[in-house]
């Protein structure tokens, strides 16, 4: 057998997912092997069989193993990095997105740090693996909740993809996406949307409106509209991006979970109890994340429920989604957040009053999302307002209020607003002048803010 055909064969072997193998017979071609050429060969042949391998497990949230064949990798690059400096850059910035995703921050930001140096001393200040390693950076910064520096670094990086590559490119697509992420957690609505907006746009002009990467982004704006209760135009995206799916995936199942609870908010509750029904039936072709497709059918159940004012059935609903989530802090205390708020509608004053207590810390002490803190405050303030409690729920508006002109739609300040209706009612001090007030001055050239106007006042006389 000469060294074609050895190769071919180890690399048969991983494709194979004969790994122990596979490496057997690299390392054996590499021992053989004297030639530089032929160990080049050899090594480049092994790295991509790694990292191919490596991109798969990423895929599916597997990164403890992948971070063992991005070390491999990077100990067989060393041996030649002299001939492999590119590829060493490339995985470099995999290894450092890696550690990241494993909640290693401060590793991974010194090793994007020393990558964007090495490459602006490389190859000059324009570089693509560079640009690349400023948005994985952006990343981290986002994580660890230093937005401004995420959004500062991120958008640089966005501008030097557009001057090597022009607005097509892939990664420069992924970074809008990624850009619009990062405004949304400051609370720019506004900004998040119009990026993901023209990001659908440029996906489709390259893909075309049946890509997987296009139908993403649909589903992202569609979102968008659903967290700033938009139901209606939540639904005509989603419906947009369900009708170009060929393939479903956890991606895609989650995405259709969340149409179901925007259709449920709509009223059209047949339709939604079919989308959740075959998403149930689909839950085998979700490689990860079961349990996640499972709490999201619940709140679908839940809101389905809420429709139909049956709200025992809507609290059942709501606590077995917080009995789904495992292992993940957030989302937990997002769920028993929206079993208050369920208690609220079914009159359980006194229960989700409990909740809200139990989980007030979390947003007291934690670095939360805009909306995420204005729902909280939206909750409490009606509960604590229903229950007589007029100062906590004054003190709740207020923070809502304070909260919504981050945000630059009209449903955000409705929440705040919507919230202290109650409360408005029975009290007729000059704090109702100071509400319509600070009304005025939100989204004043928008129509949706006078309907927040006339339903206040309407609530007031």
């Amino acid at each position: 057998m000469d060294f074609s055909e050895k190769l071919e064969q180890a690399e048969d072997l991983f494709c194979d997912e004969k790994y122990d193998e596979s490496e057997r017979e690299f390392e054996q071609l590499l021992n053989e092997n004297t030639d530089e050429a032929g160990a080049c060969q050899i090594v480049e042949c092994w790295v991509n069989c790694l990292m191919n391998r490596y991109y798969e497990l990423q895929d599916v949230n597997n990164y403890e193993e992948a971070l063992i064949l991005c070390k491999k990798t990077l100990d067989l690059l060393n041996t030649h990095a002299d001939k492999f400096y590119d590829k060493l850059l490339c995985v470099r910035n995999d290894y450092a997105l890696i550690i990241g995703e494993l909640e290693m921050y401060d590793e991974a930001e010194s090793e994007y740090i020393r990558l964007i140096s090495e490459c602006r001393s490389y190859y000059g200040s324009k570089n693509h693996d560079m640009y690349i390693a400023m948005g994985n950076l952006a990343g981290i910064y986002s994580d660890t909740g230093r937005i401004p520096a995420a959004i500062a670094i991120r958008s640089h990086a966005i501008n030097g993809l557009r001057e090597l590559h022009g607005k097509s490119q892939s990664d420069y697509i992924r970074e809008m996406i990624n850009l619009a992420f990062d405004h949304e957690y400051a609370g720019n609505y506004t900004k998040a949307l119009a990026l993901l907006e023209q990001a659908y746009e440029l996906r489709k002009q390259k893909f075309g409106m049946n890509n997987a990467y296009t139908i993403d982004v649909i589903f992202n704006i569609a979102v968008y509209y659903k967290r700033i209760q938009q139901g209606e135009i939540a639904v005509r995206y989603f419906r947009l991006a369900a009708s170009h799916i060929e393939k479903d995936d956890f991606t895609t199942l989650i995405h259709k979970v969340q149409y179901a609870i925007c259709l449920s908010w709509i009223g059209e509750k047949k339709q939604a109890e079919r989308i959740v029904s075959k998403v149930s039936d689909q839950l085998p072709l979700a490689e990860y994340g079961v349990d996640e497709l499972k709490e999201y059918m619940e709140y679908a159940y839940s809101g389905i429920a809420l429709y139909e004012r049956n709200y025992a059935e809507a609290v059942l609903h709501a606590e077995n989604a917080v009995s789904c989530i495992i292992n993940n802090s957030v989302r937990k205390v997002n769920a028993q957040e929206y079993v208050a708020e369920v208690l609220f509608y079914a009159g359980e004053y006194k229960r989700a009053y409990s909740i809200l207590e139990q989980i007030c810390d979390h947003y007291e002490n934690t670095e939360c999302d805009v909306l995420d803190l204005l729902m909280y405050n939206y909750v409490h303030a009606n509960v604590t307002a229903a229950l007589g409690m007029f100062d906590k729920a004054e003190k709740s508006v207020f923070n809502a209020m304070t909260i919504s002109r981050q945000c630059t739609f009209a449903a955000a300040s409705f929440l705040a607003y919507s919230a202290i209706s109650d409360t408005l009612a029975k009290d007729s001090s000059p704090l109702n002048a100071r509400f319509l007030l600070e009304i005025s001055r939100l989204d004043r050239r928008r129509y949706d803010a006078l309907v927040v106007c006339v339903r206040l006042m309407i609530c007031l006389t």
